[in-house]
């Protein structure tokens, strides 16, 4: 009896590894690995505010599997795309691939918390395993571990001696420091970074050591650093605070996917390449059904030129994330691009939506679409998304690409597409360019009072040693000037990621004292007109 029970479990518990079941997708069953996509848990407490809480568990659960190699798991964006809408399990599973669904509910209330669990196997639509979970409130933590292991012994997943370890590393043991990160991981999932932080602060000044609140700060001000979101804060304070978050983290855990998937955007943005790519494999080797870790490993492919890998990653990506973030279609959208595939390009680029118009106003120009390209820019123009956009700035934005083709090809695209070659197709006159002993004169020592193209005032000051204070209604930037043969190179670490922009200083003919517009400077964000004094 017991070896017809033991061969009856085996046959059960070896679906994945036969054929599909009808009405399933090939892609459902992998030749190893069972596959789960874990929905969103029912919040039935009476308190409809205790919503993050019922999301928050859903996330975790969902994390914990996907660190498992043994398993495939459908990623949080994906399945929390079914929240509210229901829908038959099976057909669930055939839409997202998967051969297994994890389906519950959370009740908090009095200080308990009761959570109802089932997996069910999408082949037949039976439950294959379920339970009921009754703590104190103090004892989620412990209640999440017995969810976790019950579903992995229910899988018969094979666990490595580090996952092993992983699984019974507690988050944190404060209720009031959990709470405070769910809630910060609410808002920074719908892109509220600014609100997120200041609540990760508040859970990590209840708990010092906790890891994930600051693995929320790093993705967060990486996101305000990236996207150059000065108004939610200063981007130097961003990379500086991603940096100290992320480094925080590998300290606490250092097997956390999440700093390395950071660590490898921001040293690919550096242009260290080598590096970048090694961080970002360690990131998808640490949790490898992390959709977003393969996302950030192809961004670092791209950037460093691998394209046709870069391609390869994201189909992995797009299998582990099915209804994924827009920005997928533009990753890989940009690895077509590279590749001369501008027909898919464009296709991508349309997909993903209103953040890359840019790139797909590019693949238009390249596939020989030029007045749709130009149509395209000029749409992003009349929008406010690209009002100053220029060659010049372009050229120093994506000055990090490993491959000087790969830039070339950026620069022709926009050139097509009706990008000038300074900001809103100034034409400076070459008599009138200020030579490098000119250009000492009025910079050294000295102080511009002028406005910029809109007429917002600024004030300017150089010192004897080179370093530069810029101040205007919206800004107070410190950093370092150099003159370079006839060029006037500045570096702001609190602007364009960074990075050192060179342009040309302009004697204005029409120019008066009183008007403060004797000079213009052609600047890659705008143009300066502005008058000296000592």
């Amino acid at each position: 009896m017991v070896l017809l029970a033991a061969v009856a479990i085996a046959i059960w518990l070896a679906p994945w590894k036969a054929e599909v079941a009808p009405g399933l997708p090939s892609s459902a069953v992998t030749t190893e690995k069972p596959s789960v996509a874990v929905l969103p848990f029912t919040n039935l407490s009476a308190d409809s505010s205790q919503e993050f809480f019922a999301d928050g568990l859903t996330g975790d659960l969902i994390t914990d599997l996907s660190k498992l190699s043994g398993l495939f798991v459908i990623a949080r964006h994906t399945v929390f795309a079914y929240k509210g809408q229901p829908k038959p399990i099976t057909e669930v599973a055939k839409e997202l691939g998967v051969r297994f669904v994890v389906e519950g509910s959370v009740q908090r209330a009095a200080g308990r918390i009761r959570i109802n669990v089932q997996l069910i196997d999408a082949s037949t639509g039976a439950n294959v395993w379920a339970d009921r979970y009754d703590r104190e409130e103090m004892d989620v933590f412990a209640m999440q571990d017995e969810v976790i292991a019950d579903i992995v012994d229910t899988l018969a997943v094979t666990l490595t001696e580090v996952e092993k370890t992983r699984l019974v590393r507690p988050r944190t043991t404060n209720l009031e420091a959990y709470d405070a990160y769910l809630r910060a991981e609410a808002l920074r999932l719908r892109f509220y970074e600014g609100d997120a932080i200041e609540l990760y602060r508040e859970a990590i000044a209840l708990d010092p050591d906790y890891a994930d609140a600051y693995a929320g700060i790093a993705l967060s001000a990486f996101e305000i650093w990236r996207w150059d979101s000065n108004q939610i804060m200063p981007t130097a304070t961003a990379r500086r605070l991603t940096y100290d978050a992320a480094s925080k983290l590998l300290s606490l855990d250092d097997g956390d996917s999440r700093a390395y998937a950071v660590l490898a955007m921001i040293q690919s943005i550096d242009g260290q390449h080598v590096q970048a790519i090694d961080s970002a494999r360690k990131s998808v080797n640490l949790d490898p059904n992390n959709a977003d870790a393969h996302a950030a490993l192809a961004r670092v492919l791209i950037t460093a030129g691998e394209h046709a890998e870069a391609q390869a990653v994201m189909k992995t990506a797009f299998r582990l994330n099915p209804k994924p973030p827009a920005y997928y279609n533009g990753e890989m959208g940009m690895a077509a691009f590279f590749r001369r595939d501008f027909n898919q390009a464009q296709e991508l680029f349309k997909k993903a939506g209103y953040g890359y118009g840019r790139w797909l106003a590019m693949a238009y120009a390249e596939f020989g679409r030029i007045d749709e390209a130009r149509a395209e820019m000029d749409k992003l123009r009349e929008s406010g998304f690209v009002l100053f956009g220029n060659l010049a700035y372009y050229r120093t934005l994506y000055a990090h690409f490993k491959r000087g083709e790969d830039l070339e090809l950026v620069l022709g695209a926009l050139k097509k597409a009706g990008v000038p070659e300074w900001p809103y197709g100034y034409q400076p006159v070459a008599e009138h360019q200020l030579n490098e002993k000119s250009l000492s004169e009025i910079t050294l020592e000295h102080t511009w009072l002028g406005h910029n193209s809109s007429g917002s005032p600024f004030v300017q000051q150089f010192t004897n040693d080179g370093r530069v204070v810029f101040r205007s209604r919206a800004s107070l930037l410190t950093g370092t000037a150099q003159i370079r043969t006839d060029l006037l190179c500045i570096e702001f670490p609190g602007a364009l990621l960074g990075r050192e922009e060179c342009g040309y200083v302009y004697r204005n003919p029409e120019g008066r004292v009183e008007d403060q517009n004797e000079y213009v400077r052609v600047a890659i964000g705008d143009i300066y007109y502005f008058s000296v004094k000592p």
